[in-house]
């Protein structure tokens, strides 16, 4: 399993050599493989790679880039991802639900919600370590524009980090129930009031009932969802 407790994204934690210090003489000693660049051959068809070695936040946000420009319909994108598991990441691919792979609207998502646990260590700890770097980061004699851009990275990183804090909110969950009864009452109220509005007027086509379905549950879970990731709990104190 990889190290990424303080991963190598963060900046004061790998030496001039490329070591992490807390990497002992005996790994600095051992003969290197060399790992596979995630961005390597990564084309609009062909998914970026991952060897399980390097950090798993930049493998996330290389899925994000290849999302934007691939060419591969939403259903292909999840085995795509699959089938570019290298080295130590390779052998969780015969524990990915190859349906759930295929899910033309949470295919991608449930790759990385899969794969995050195995590859990221110490949640709580990467998440504290990142808080404090957030609020120490001071500018200094840093240059104003290389500063604004560490600063960024700093907390996009310390959001990430509270991702992983989250439990998946299952479509079973009790908010997720208390929603979508909520939505599917919405929805009823919506379409009886479409229906007399329709009757009211001279002239008017009676209306057709819209009957509430799964994809309308599911829709109301993604949003769910969204809405508690970006809800982070110092935000009620600015």
């Amino acid at each position: 399993m990889a190290r990424h407790g303080y991963d190598d994204d963060d900046f004061d934690m790998v030496d001039a050599d490329g070591w992490n210090q807390y990497d002992s003489y005996a790994m600095r000693r051992a003969p290197q493989q060399p790992s596979i660049h995630m961005t390597q051959q990564m084309t609009t068809k062909v998914a970026p790679a991952y060897d399980g070695r390097t950090s798993f936040f930049a493998f996330e946000d290389a899925i994000g880039d290849w999302c934007d420009i691939t060419e591969l319909e939403p259903e292909k994108r999840g085995p795509a991802l699959r089938n570019r598991l290298e080295g130590e990441a390779q052998q969780y691919k015969r524990l990915l639900d190859r349906e759930m792979l295929r899910h033309p609207n949470d295919g991608v998502n449930y790759f990385k919600r899969f794969l995050r646990p195995h590859f990221i260590e110490g949640a709580q700890n990467v998440f504290l370590y990142r808080f404090m770097q957030f609020m120490k980061h001071n500018r200094g004699t840093l240059d104003l524009q290389k500063w604004m851009t560490r600063f960024q990275l700093t907390g996009n990183r310390l959001i990430e980090s509270w991702m992983d804090l989250l439990p998946d909110l299952l479509i079973t969950s009790p908010e997720a129930i208390l929603l979508v009864g909520q939505r599917r009452q919405e929805h009823e109220d919506r379409q009886a009031e479409l229906a007399q509005i329709a009757a009211a007027t001279p002239g008017q086509e009676p209306h057709v009932n819209v009957p509430w379905t799964d994809e309308h549950a599911l829709a109301a879970s993604r949003q769910l969802k969204q809405s508690r990731e970006w809800h982070l709990p110092w935000a009620t104190t600015c």
